[in-house]
């Protein structure tokens, strides 16, 4: 992948739009975001299948001692928390 370093200034063009327009095609936020936003839609589709799942729950007779769903919901919350914490800045 091409990046801004390495064009020689004879190559780059006087034409503002077409300059802004090869920003965003090399640009590596724009990169990242896609991938993050890939990366959300999986884990979405994750745990609406888990959820969906879960709705065994209440027929199960561990329902109430439940140490797995215990454990899980305390991992989902240090997760956030620490989503969170990055997104903090």
């Amino acid at each position: 992948m091409n990046n801004f370093d390495d064009l020689n200034p004879d190559q780059t063009s006087s034409n503002p739009i077409e300059e802004e327009s090869f920003a965003m095609q090399y640009c590596k936020v724009k990169e990242q975001a896609v991938f993050a936003l890939k990366s959300c839609n999986e884990t979405q589709r994750a745990l609406q299948s888990l959820r969906e799942a879960l709705l065994n729950c209440g027929i199960c007779p561990h329902f109430y001692q439940c140490e797995l769903q215990e454990d899980f919901n305390l991992q989902i919350d240090m997760v956030i928390a620490d989503i969170n914490e990055e997104w903090g800045w």
